[in-house]
């Protein structure tokens, strides 16, 4: 009795380091790494080419100013930083997340899914607004990885990239 409750323990214990050693693998994400320093560090995206700056100091902003500070950010030794376009921006989108926010949280920690993020991208239909690209469901009608045109006298989070040029 006494073996079979230790195999029993044993067959427990190596499902429990299997499920442990695959949700660590699943987080660890071989698109992307990390450069940089540790107070600025730069994810770099090996899909898009681009680095992303994955510590914003702004906060929500309208259109213009997420403009300038991209423009004038100086963030990890660089300072040719800028406002990504909806398409590179929506590129970091993570649809296979349960839970927002939308976006790997090994490479992005603490990441604001809270409102969308400015592109450069004017609206098509309005040349007043510009896409926003949503990482939670909460502001967005689409869901995360929504994108919606707003005001760009609104005012919404940034995220700086660089690269593709």
């Amino acid at each position: 009795m006494m073996k079979k409750s230790i195999s029993k323990v044993l067959y427990l214990l190596v499902i429990a380091a299997m499920v442990l050693v695959s949700s660590v693998c699943l987080a660890i994400d071989p698109r992307y790494n990390i450069d940089g320093t540790t107070e600025e560090p730069i994810v770099t995206d090996h899909v898009t080419g681009l680095q992303w700056q994955q510590n914003t100091t702004v906060g929500s902003v309208d259109w213009k100013d997420a403009l300038a500070y991209c423009e004038a950010l100086s963030y990890g030794g660089s300072d040719n930083w800028r406002l990504p376009d909806v398409t590179e921006l929506i590129s970091i989108v993570d649809e296979t997340r349960a839970e927002a926010p939308a976006i790997n949280p090994v490479y992005f920690p603490g990441f604001d899914d809270e409102g969308g993020h400015w592109t450069s991208t004017t609206s098509r239909k309005n040349g007043t607004s510009a896409y926003v690209v949503y990482f939670d469901e909460q502001d967005s009608t689409i869901g995360r990885g929504g994108v919606s045109s707003v005001s760009k006298t609104w005012e919404a989070l940034v995220l700086c990239v660089r690269g593709n040029e």
